[in-house]
This record gives structure tokens, sequence and C-alpha cells, in this order.
């Protein structure tokens, strides 16, 4: 195709979405904008449902929708699930990206923000966007909110709230019908969220569940009287009475091994424990991560780099700096 020829045919494009958000309904719900700038993903956002974190090169040939939504707004879980129509309809003509860009602060986490995808099904992208990023970069005021590109990565236009799935899924039909020669079938490394991870106290063991499967897992733990304090391969791995699991990243779970007065570490992909915290003598004083003394830790939780934990019998809170591997007590003006 000539250059002329490809520029008419853009130029086509802009005006067709003009009319078109000028014919649908009084209230204006699709608008469209030159000035809008194209497709981009900063760096330093964080992506679930993926292998590796997307770019705009992974979407180019293939429409795309920013679906710009916070798991505490349920007019955004009803967009969510009027989108899989036109997910199964245009198949990887078009990527949905679930642009999660939090109301309050405490929709900030991004394991509870884990655990939502796998409780609602989600199944596309998700870049989790604490600050807002993107909504301010495309003037997105309102939640839900639909962004439109073309395979080429140019903004098409955008609506807000619920019910426009079906003058969407004219849009993406006429945008696809215009870049035809430039589409591209290409699946994106989808690798979805769908384990959640679970402590057995009792038994001294940790358990997978398998929600894609509906089934559990064993990871660590031998039975009812099985347990001790020894690290190395999944198989041959004892704890005594894990109380707390939580996610570190992906690939690693963090665990209170209450009894042995340790926080370990498991590795998914290497198969392996180690102990990251404490000493395992009871006791109260902190320092290193070589030097601290838990008695009987509890509960875990990963905030912005920083793994807080319940130190049970010293009723505290610490919370381990990851990047200093120090320890220090936890309070309100944290």
């Amino acid at each position: 195709m000539h250059e002329r020829t490809r520029l008419r045919l853009r130029a086509r494009l802009f005006c067709f979405f003009v009319c078109l958000g000028v014919l649908l309904l009084p209230r204006m719900v699709f608008s469209v904008s030159k000035d809008v700038p194209g497709l981009v993903f900063p760096e330093q956002l964080r992506w679930l449902n993926v292998e590796r974190p997307l770019t705009a090169e992974d979407l180019k040939g293939t429409g795309a929708i920013l679906d710009f939504w916070t798991y505490g707004c349920i007019n955004c879980i009803h967009v969510a699930e009027e989108l899989r129509e036109s997910e199964a309809r245009f198949g990887n003509r078009l990527a949905v990206i679930g642009t999660h860009s939090p109301k309050f602060e405490n929709e900030k986490n991004l394991e509870t923000l884990r655990n939502t995808l796998v409780r609602l099904d989600r199944r596309h992208p998700i870049v989790n966007d604490p600050d807002s990023l993107l909504m301010r970069f495309y003037g997105v005021c309102a939640w839900p909110t639909l962004a439109l590109f073309a395979p080429d990565g140019r903004w098409v236009g955008q609506v807000s709230g619920e019910g426009n799935v079906d003058r969407l899924a004219h849009a993406i039909e006429a945008v696809i019908d215009l870049y035809k020669s430039e589409m591209v079938d290409r699946p994106l490394p989808i690798k979805l969220e769908k384990d959640r991870f679970v402590a057995d106290a009792a038994a001294s063991a940790i358990r997978r569940i398998r929600m894609d499967r509906q089934r559990v897992e064993d990871l660590v733990g031998k039975g009812l009287f099985e347990f001790g304090d020894r690290d190395g391969e999944l198989g041959g791995v004892l704890l005594q009475h894990a109380a707390g699991v939580a996610s570190l990243d992906r690939d690693r779970l963090l665990i209170a091994d209450s009894y042995n007065h340790k926080i370990k570490l498991l590795d998914l992909a290497q198969e392996w424990v180690n102990t990251l915290l404490a000493t395992g003598d009871p006791g109260a004083s902190l320092g290193s991560v070589a030097e601290t003394r838990l008695n009987e830790p509890g509960g875990l939780a990963v905030l912005e780099g920083q793994i807080l934990m319940a130190d049970t019998n010293n009723h505290r809170i610490l919370v381990l700096d990851t990047g200093a591997g120090t320890v220090r007590e936890w309070t309100l003006h944290d």
C-alpha cells in the first residue's frame, strides 16, 4: 500500500469516529480527540495474568482496549463481564488490558488485587497502576472507562459507564476492517493468576489451591504427626505449626514457621525452601535478618517492597526492609 493511500485511510478513520461520536446517543458516550497520545505503558508498573510485562509493541497489529477499573467498583465488575463477549468474538484481533487504577488507598495492595482476579476469573492481562498514571495520561476521569486503540497504537476513542458493549463492538469492527492488511494473529503471553495458597497449621503444611483444576495440592507437609525444622527440596522440608503464608511475588511464598520461630521462603520455580529471617531461638531482639529473634510469628503481608509479620508472643508487628535486610517494629505512622 502506498504511503499516500495509507494516510488517506487514517484520515477516513478519524473522520469516521468523529461522526460516530456525534451520532451515538445525545449523551455523547463515545468521545474522540486527535490530541490524545498513542498506546504506551510506563515501565515501573506491575503486571498480572501475563508471563512478562507487556509493551505497546506486543499489541502492534491488534486492536486494544484499556479497561480503566478498580476492584471496589461494582460498575467496573459489570463492564468486565460485558467485555467477555467481545473477547470471545474477536479473539486475537482484540486485546483487552485491565488497567487497575485504585480509587482508595486500601485498593492499592497487589496481593489483594491478585486474589480478586482469581475470584472474578479475570483472564486478560492486568496492569496495576496504583498512582493512576495512565488515567491522567489519557485524561480519563471516571470508573469504568474503556479506551480503544487501533492496531498501530493510535488512540481511537473512549466510552464510560455500563451498557456500551454493542456500540463499542461496532467501533472495533470498523477499526479491524480498516486495518485488516496490518492485523496480526498473535496471542499474548498469558499466565493466569489461578493458584491460591494456605497454611495448614495443625498439619504443619502448605497447600496450593488450583482454581482452574478445582483441586488442592500439598507443597510442604507429610501428615499430622510429621513436623520439624528442615529446609531444602520440597519433598524433604519439615515445618512446625506453619501459621501464615503470603505471596512475595509470582514464584515465591513467605511462610510463618511459627513453632520454629522463623520466616521461611518457598521458591516455587526451584522447588526449594530456605530460612529468610530469624535465628530460630525464641526472643525479641531485632537487627539483621540473621540476628533477629521472633516468638511464634503468625500473619504475613507484603506492602510496597516491605514484609510485615505478626510476632505473636511479643505482641508486635514487625517490618522487614528487603532492601536493607533489617527488621524493626512497625508503627501506625509508617
